[in-house]
Parts: C-alpha cells; sequence; structure tokens
C-alpha cells in the first residue's frame, strides 16, 4: 500500500529509503558499523548501532515524516519493543529530547532545527527530514552517548 506513495515531483518510497540508508550507512562506515534497513507495516527502519548508542531512522509512511530514535544498545544490539523494551525498561529516545539535555547551546539548537523541518509532513517533507537529521546526526555523534546515559538515569 505504501509503496504507491509519490509526491508531485516524482519522489517515492523507494528513493527515501535510499537516501535514508546511504546517509546513515556513511555515518555508519565512518565509525566502522553497519547501517541496516527493515521494513515492517506502516514504516521503515534504518539503523545503525555503534559500540556505546545506536540510532534509528524511522520512515513512517502513514504519518509520512522521519522520526528520529537514540538509545544505547544491549549486548551490542538494538533493544527490542519501541520506546520500552520487553523488561519495561526505557529504551528509545527522540534524538530532539536526548539533545535538550545538553548544557551547550548549540546542540540545543540542533534539537529546534529538527523539530523545525518536523512541522511538515508529506513525502517531500520526508526528503528533508532525513538530509537534516543525517546532518545533525554526524555534528552531535560524538556527544550523543553521554546525553542518552543522561536520559536513561
Amino acid at each position: 500500500m505504501f509503496q504507491a506513495l509519490i509526491s508531485d515531483n516524482g519522489t517515492d518510497v523507494a528513493e527515501i529509503e535510499r537516501r535514508a540508508e546511504e546517509a546513515l550507512g556513511l555515518i555508519a562506515d565512518e565509525n566502522g558499523a553497519v547501517a541496516t534497513l527493515q521494513r515492517e507495516a506502516g514504516r521503515t527502519v534504518v539503523a545503525t548501532v555503534l559500540p556505546s548508542v545506536f540510532v534509528e531512522l524511522e520512515l513512517d509512511w502513514q504519518e509520512q515524516a522521519v522520526f528520529v530514535l537514540v538509545g544505547e544498545p544491549f549486548d551490542g544490539q538494538r533493544p527490542a519493543g519501541y520506546y520500552v523494551d520487553p523488561q519495561g525498561r526505557k529504551a528509545r529516545w527522540h534524538l530532539s529530547a536526548a539533545l535538550d539535555r545538553s548544557s551547550d547551546p548549540a546542540i540545543r539548537g540542533m534539537a529546534e532545527r529538527l523539530r523545525e523541518v518536523t512541522q511538515r509532513s508529506g513525502i517531500d517533507a520526508m526528503v528533508t527530514q532525513v538530509d537534516t537529521s543525517a546532518e545533525v546526526i554526524r555534528e552531535v555523534l560524538p556527544h550523543l552517548p553521554a546525553l542518552v546515559r543522561q536520559h536513561r538515569a
């Protein structure tokens, strides 16, 4: 059903998936990891797991928006569940919420940047959201493990 989504300028689901996989793949490659793509009902998740943090780009085809979720790996993997793992522990946070915890105003400003681009929805908006998310992830990645640990505490 969602494979038929297409924008006025010809962008489709496959193009957005490719763009997300490429963007997160570059970040993964730079850090000795790999990006994975997992299709589920109504969404596609592109993810990478680094030693102390994982990053997920959730391409939500129903909302026609991109969500960036982060957390700590469990046994080197992304934990099961969504926001909460099967043991009832908080497992994922929106990247913007993690960035809000920073004492650095520049990093908190990146959270605002993410919020600005996610105010829109639609296939074309998703392209901008993927690109902006990848830029922000690349900039904040060195700070991300500490910010995620603060969220967990």
